[in-house]
């Protein structure tokens, strides 16, 4: 069958939202606080603008940038939450 590649920008938009919502669970189970919190939104949000920017149109450089957006995304996530870990 012909692919269109409709499916795959509806499920980069639906997983970029999914990976927000689950971001945010560190420190919603209060894992990490409240800078974390506040840095997760916000760079769950732009990653679901470059997601919805790829998923809305048909380039070749919409995708690399969203590639180029996860590659930064996942670190800072990660070191937001080191940072920002509370005592267990």
């Amino acid at each position: 069958f012909r692919s269109t590649g409709n499916r795959t920008r509806l499920q980069t938009i639906v997983f970029c939202f999914a990976l927000l919502a689950v971001s945010l669970l560190p420190a919603l189970t209060g894992v990490a606080g409240p800078v974390y919190l506040a840095g997760a939104i916000a760079l769950g949000v732009v990653l679901l603008g470059y997601g919805v920017r790829f998923g809305t149109g048909r380039s070749r450089r919409l995708a690399m940038q969203l590639m180029a957006a996860t590659l930064i995304y996942m670190p800072l996530l990660l070191t937001l939450l080191v940072l920002d870990k509370r005592s267990f």
